[in-house]
């Protein structure tokens, strides 16, 4: 089987989803505000029954409540395993689960998944994070949503820091734009993941400072060659690196060209979607993934799933959707 005969239907957060079509994929995307999905509805998008369907993670209630029994290869694109305590679960009800926070692998396996169905794929830059040099005027650049309310552990984190630093900015907008002019872009983990800003500011050339949050980054970039690493949550270390690393011009402009030039070689966008669809296409050629999940397909559903649309079912506001999720618990099919 060759992938310019497949189909794929990406539903939710679309990431680099349309970048398989150059793999040979006929990519549908169905955007993330889509709540919930049956298998008739995908159907019907792509236009005919798909040979994959991928749930690309936005953070939301459980979009595919049949997803057991659909008759095609599953694929989990799980970005925010460190927020959902629940994803370990949902992930048994998929063919494949592809994870980006390596650290929270373990939570997966020992139940339905086995290491083979699972792979590890870290972030990535977009092949536009890419920046013009402009003068840098700005000793240290944090750009991202602060909020005491969502966001406490970064709001007290930049508070403390400020007095530390007195050079910090701290702002929001397009960091492609504001990269550029800062001689450090700060990254704060708040929950310890592994996060987008962290390929984002080396994509675009930049002189990174971010907390050393495990989940393989050890295993991508070298800490004090592609990017400079500080102990999570502790602000004096991130003070005391920011010193020396402004103190150094040369320095920071060694790490800036390692940064991008180890983005370029392996971790862009193009990159993933090729590991992808590679992924994808080997498991494809074991047609007994889908037969074995459909076969297990009750099991899953009373071992990992009822609770978990129970749940939804009332914790929802929307009528229709609280019966979707009750109709889902009850394990009645959703094929239209």
């Amino acid at each position: 089987m060759t992938a310019s005969s497949l189909s794929l239907v990406w539903v939710g957060n679309p990431y680099f989803s349309k970048l398989l079509a150059n793999h040979g994929f006929t990519v549908t995307v169905i955007p993330r505000d889509v709540v919930v999905l049956s298998y008739a509805d995908i159907v019907e998008a792509a236009s005919g029954p798909p040979d994959v369907v991928v749930y690309g993670d936005c953070s939301g209630p459980p979009p595919l409540t049949d997803v057991a029994n659909f008759p095609c290869l599953t694929v989990f694109f799980c970005v925010d395993s460190h927020i959902h305590s629940w994803y370990p679960f949902y992930a048994q009800a998929f063919d494949l689960l592809v994870l980006n926070l390596k650290d929270n692998l373990p939570q997966f396996l020992g139940k339905r998944l086995a290491p083979q169905d699972c792979l590890w794929m870290p972030l990535y830059a977009k092949s536009s994070d890419r920046t013009t040099p402009e003068p840098q005027t700005t000793d240290l650049l944090f750009v991202g949503k602060v909020d005491p309310e969502t966001t406490p552990i970064r709001a007290t984190f930049l508070k403390q820091l400020r007095e530390l630093v007195p050079g910090l900015v701290v702002t929001r907008g397009n960091y492609r734009t504001l990269y550029p002019s800062a001689r450090i872009v700060l990254n704060i983990a708040e929950r310890g993941d592994f996060n987008f800003r962290v390929f984002e500011a080396m994509g675009c050339g930049c002189c990174l400072l971010t907390p050393h949050t495990g989940h393989g980054l050890d295993e991508l970039f070298v800490n004090g060659r592609d990017l400079h690493c500080y102990r999570q949550n502790d602000v004096h270390d991130a003070a005391a690196v920011a010193a020396r690393l402004l103190e150094d011009d040369d320095l920071r402009a060694a790490t800036a060209a390692r940064a991008v030039a180890a983005i370029d070689a392996g971790h862009r966008d193009t990159h993933r979607a090729a590991s992808l669809a590679e992924y994808i296409t080997k498991a494809l050629q074991e047609p007994q993934r889908i037969q074995n999940r459909q076969a297990q397909s009750d099991h899953i559903h009373s071992l990992y799933l009822k609770l978990l649309y129970l749940h939804f079912a009332n914790s929802m506001t929307n009528a229709n959707l609280q019966k979707m999720y009750l109709e889902a618990s009850q394990n009645e099919r959703m094929r239209g």
